[in-house]
């Protein structure tokens, strides 16, 4: 069997998904741009302001954060920072895009028509 590049979808799936299935994956939750309409002002975690047409995230409590300290602070607790709301995994999203990441690594592989990935992109299409 071809030796898969680093960035196959298999690796990066248990990587991403088994390796750290504990962990929260911040995409599940509400993404969206800052703007003057919004009360609060800045993050409660880095006390930073927000600045306009940011990225923030929304949590299921309603409390907002910037991207990056959020992110930070998930890596150590699954709570809000605010109301300490317990945060769930949501696997299907994690799932959902190692499916996208696994369909766009074999067309690649297949536009590429490498006859040894193609041996390879067989034996993983016999597996399903």
């Amino acid at each position: 069997m071809a030796n898969l590049p680093v960035n196959d979808p298999y690796t990066t799936y248990y990587n991403n998904f088994i390796n750290n299935s504990n962990k929260i994956n911040i995409k599940q939750f509400e993404h969206i741009t800052f703007d003057t309409s919004i009360n609060i002002k800045s993050c409660p975690i880095s006390l930073v302001d927000f600045e306009i047409g940011e990225e923030i995230i929304k949590l299921p409590c309603s409390h907002i954060f910037s991207l990056n300290s959020l992110e930070e602070w998930l890596k150590e607790k699954q709570t809000c920072p605010v109301c300490r709301h317990e945060l769930k995994k949501d696997r299907t999203t994690a799932i959902n895009t190692q499916i996208d990441s696994l369909i766009n690594f074999m067309s690649q592989q297949l536009l590429n028509s490498d006859a040894e990935i193609s041996e390879t992109l067989q034996t993983y299409f016999e597996i399903y």
